[in-house]
This record gives structure tokens, sequence and C-alpha cells, in this order.
């Protein structure tokens, strides 16, 4: 799973983009520490010029639910099944992007049911990555969307939840962007669990529940 992330330090990420060969274009990268579905994001997507970072909004309406008046907007997708299903296959094989950010934050369910503390994810040295995605390009009335996709949880994070999104490195991005059709085996050779020594899990505040929330204190550590 993985609803929100940050983007704490845009130079560090800028160049991390740029290491990637694409052109920032019009894009900016801003700080969020609450980067959230619905938002406007930067996201690198192939082009026939190469990689290019542009904005892009995060949630996806399927091409069954777009003559609903709800709406149903996806934000995540299973990796394992994302090419059988029509929902996304043909995003996979024609629209891949990744999503640069330095964090996520996932909330753990307590056996009550009702109630969930919030936890942030980040990689050990604090570096940046990204995060595997596919999207679909503005059909009106609906902008540019894309989807995170999740994988099975490794080790450190598996006691918070079942799922988390596919982090890719450098080497990997520049695989899952590359043009051209993929197989099922490749998409599961790239949409691997994230090794558990490589990530750090702290607990923060439930400050980071309410989206309207963007600032530094969404990612302090928490001791309830």
């Amino acid at each position: 799973m993985c609803c929100r992330y940050t983007l704490r330090n845009p130079p560090i990420i800028r160049e991390q983009v740029r290491a990637l060969g694409a052109k920032m274009g019009p894009t900016t990268i801003s700080q969020r520490f609450n980067a959230a579905p619905s938002q406007d994001l930067p996201a690198v997507i192939w082009t026939k010029d190469g990689f290019l970072c542009r904005t892009v909004r995060w949630g996806m309406v399927p091409f069954y639910a777009r003559k609903d008046p709800k709406r149903l907007q996806l934000i995540n997708a299973r990796s394992e099944v994302a090419t059988e299903k029509p929902t996304f296959k043909q995003g996979v094989q024609k629209r891949r992007c990744v999503l640069p950010a330095d964090g996520y934050f996932e909330w753990h369910r307590h056996p009550d049911g009702k109630t969930k503390s919030p936890f942030y994810v980040r990689r050990t040295d604090g570096e940046p990555f990204f995060l595997a995605g596919i999207y679909d390009e503005a059909c009106e009335p609906f902008a540019a969307g894309f989807v995170v996709l999740t994988t099975m949880s490794n080790d450190i994070i598996r006691p918070i939840h079942d799922r988390m999104p596919v982090i890719l490195d450098l080497a990997e991005a520049s695989a899952w962007l590359a043009p051209g059709p993929v197989s099922p085996t490749q998409v599961l050779t790239l949409c691997t669990s994230y090794p558990s020594t490589l990530l750090r899990v702290d607990p923060v505040s439930p400050f980071v529940d309410n989206v309207r929330n963007d600032t530094p204190e969404c990612v302090d550590h928490w001791r309830s």
C-alpha cells in the first residue's frame, strides 16, 4: 500500500532525476512532507525525445468508471497482476513511469479494527529513490493520472502492512522506463520487495493523518 510520500530534499531529488537522464521540462520539484492522492506531483516518463520529468496527478479513473458520477479513482495497483488486469495492462506496456521520492508513510491498523498508527519509511542512508508507477494521459474532463505499483512487504514492513510500494534504485528505474513491451516475468523481476536492511521505519505523529498538514512535523519521530 502507499497513500502518502515525501520529497523532503528537492535539490538532491532533482540531481537523482537528472542522473536518470531526464529533462526537467517546466516541472518544478517542490518540497513536500505529505504528498497525497489527487495532487499534481512530479513523474518521470518516456517520450520520443527521451526521459522527461513532468507533472501528473496521483489517481487514475479507469475507463469503465468514466461515466460514473462517483468517478472511482485508483491510487495503487498490484504489480503481480498488473500485466493481466484490463485496467492496468495497457499502462504497463505503454505508459510506465517512476515517481521521485525520499520516503513514504504507512499506517498500522490495531486489533480493534478502528484505530491506526502512522509510520514513516525511508532508506537508511536518507537518499532518494523512485516509486514504480503507470499513468494515463489526460482525457477530458480527467487530468493525466498515475498509480503506484505495490508488492508484498519485506520483513521490516510486514508487521505494519502486508503491502509496500515498489521502490527502485537508479538502474532499476531506468529499466522500468525503457521503451517497449515488457513480459510478466520482467515485471515480477523488477517489482520485488526492497531489501529490509536498506530501510528504516519510525513511528510518527497522527499529525500526518490530515492531508492538509504538509510540514516537517509530519516526519518527526513520535513517542506516544
